[in-house]
């Protein structure tokens, strides 16, 4: 495993159960590097908040015993990478939340195009109303160039990552539990899709058990890598609503799917649109609210989006939409810009009008809305 000195001592202290990001952060900041941290001793150790005896020694079992060398060796017999947070590959978005894993084992590759992610949440004992409606949002974000984010559970989860394979798009499975260590077990053909043209992550050592108060943790990760959670199916006292409040302490936007009044596995949602959440029944609902991105990005057969919204639109919306700016252009300037017909044009401008992504101003002129 070809991992920096530095690198692998973040390993093997994540290797060490209890040692979270904040309590690395204090480790680091006590002894100098995670290299120092594994070399102290255990009265050291237990001098850090939040450390004790069971923790300290926990570290120092680790930092002894042949451990580390049989992760390494299980990654690379099994093909999976082992990214921390000092690997270059490290998911940008995912290093900004308050708490980011220390450590991310993945089965399969992680493209810059996962920049633009959307996670899709919700009950596993999801109704085929609730099965229709993510297979129809999760299908379109896929093949508008999102990478479709969940968490490999069945029910609305596995619908997600199965709507975003038969697209023909990219999908990021996330689980609580070791990659060596799947839960549900009937997951492991789904998974093997899933790493074949996306990827699939675990913040937890690959033989980590499915410990079912480690799965709320994964939630974060969830919505960490992605740009908007969209809550599909959730009970009132759901998982679901945990990845919803993590989203949007993450500054990430929260859409939820309307569901009937009298369903028990809607109330969640219900209520996140009562509480402000953006109630979504088509991709074009989620790409508004996005709107603009800080930085421009490339995706398959799409260079240099800056603005989520183009991505809901066909090839001509599209072309016009990105022609416009905010101050606003006349028709002749549009048709010179795009290079297509007067007649298209205006057809298409009142297209985008109707879609309120353009707005027409005074003397002729029309601009992003």
């Amino acid at each position: 495993m070809n991992l920096s000195p530095e690198a692998a001592a973040i390993v093997a202290l994540n290797l060490a159960e209890g040692i979270g990001s904040r309590t690395y952060a204090a480790l680091v900041e006590r002894f100098g590097s995670p290299q120092e941290v594994l070399c102290a001793a255990v009265s050291a150790l237990e001098s850090v908040g939040g450390i004790g005896p069971r923790r300290a020694a926990a570290i120092k079992l680790i930092a002894s015993g042949g451990t580390l060398d049989e992760e390494f060796a299980l990654a690379e017999k099994h093909s999976i990478n082992i990214i921390t947070l000092k690997c270059d590959s490290y998911p940008p978005a995912l290093k900004n939340i308050s708490d980011p894993p220390l450590v991310l084992y993945v089965k399969g590759t992680l493209e810059p195009t996962d920049a633009i992610a959307l996670a899709f949440v919700g009950s596993r004992r999801a109704s085929l109303y609730g099965l229709r409606a993510t297979g129809r949002l999760a299908g379109q974000a896929a093949r508008a160039g999102f990478t479709v984010v969940s968490g490999l559970a069945r029910g609305i989860d596995r619908a997600a990552h199965e709507s975003a394979l038969l697209a023909g798009g990219r999908t990021i499975g996330v689980t609580g539990s070791g990659l060596l260590d799947l839960y549900p077990p009937d997951a492991a053909d789904l998974v093997d899709r899933i790493a074949a043209s996306g990827a699939v992550m675990s913040e937890f050592p690959l033989r980590f058990p499915p410990v079912r108060q480690h799965f709320p943790r994964r939630n974060r990760i969830i919505s960490g890598l992605s740009l908007g959670v969209v809550v599909v199916e959730a009970a009132r006292r759901s998982g679901s609503l945990i990845t919803a409040r993590h989203a949007a302490e993450q500054g990430r936007e929260v859409f939820a799917v309307p569901g009937p009044i009298d369903s028990p596995s809607s109330a969640g949602c219900n209520q996140l649109i009562a509480d402000g959440a953006k109630l979504t029944s088509d991709l074009a609902d989620i790409t508004s609210e996005l709107g603009v991105l800080e930085d421009r990005v490339d995706l398959p057969g799409v260079s240099d989006i800056a603005d989520l919204r183009s991505l809901s639109l066909n090839v001509v919306e599209r072309r016009i939409f990105d022609a416009l700016d905010t101050n606003g252009l006349y028709i002749e300037d549009i048709i010179s810009r795009t290079g297509l017909e007067a007649s298209a044009v205006s057809a298409t401008l009142l297209i985008l009008e109707m879609k309120r992504l353009v707005t027409q101003m005074a003397g002729q002129r029309f601009a992003k809305a």
